[in-house]
């Protein structure tokens, strides 16, 4: 899963689709084993991120040139949501000066630092978030994706 960077594994049985692990299937892993080391130890930094107000065209160009599929949407420091390729290719038809808060996926999950991977992945899973935004002092410093989560169960 993390080498080619997917999602979700198709199992087959004779050309027969028998099941899917995905990586909230992983989370689910992490928090039966109460895995309780740190996020700031598997998160992702530096954080990319788009003020609220900033024009979507900004945030399409942003994502192409960090070469992520997510940036972080912040108002003033604080995360508010996250604008995906998915939120790019849904906002197309929209006036370029639209602010990204306009289009951006308001479902975000925003955890200190210190706390248990466990506990952020069982968050995660039931709030079916893909990321989980990482603070250090109320400041977003980091972020941990669901390929992250798989990096942790390999």
């Amino acid at each position: 899963m993390v080498k080619h960077r997917i999602h979700r594994i198709f199992l087959l049985e004779e050309d027969r689709t028998v099941g899917i692990v995905t990586t909230r299937d992983l989370m689910r892993a992490i928090r039966e084993q109460q895995l309780s080391t740190p996020l700031s130890k598997y998160m992702s930094s530096p954080l990319f991120t788009i003020r609220a107000t900033e024009p979507i065209s900004l945030a399409s160009e942003r994502l192409g040139k960090a070469k992520v599929t997510g940036l972080v949407v912040v108002d003033g420091d604080w995360p508010v949501g996250i604008f995906t390729q998915l939120e790019a290719l849904e906002s197309r038809e929209l006036p370029r000066d639209t602010a990204t808060e306009a289009c951006m996926n308001p479902g975000i999950l925003v955890l200190d630092e210190a706390t248990p991977v466990y506990r952020a992945a069982a968050q995660a899973s039931v709030m079916q978030a893909r990321r989980v935004v990482v603070t250090r002092n109320g400041n977003a410093v980091g972020i941990v994706t669901g390929l992250d989560f798989a990096k942790i169960v390999a």
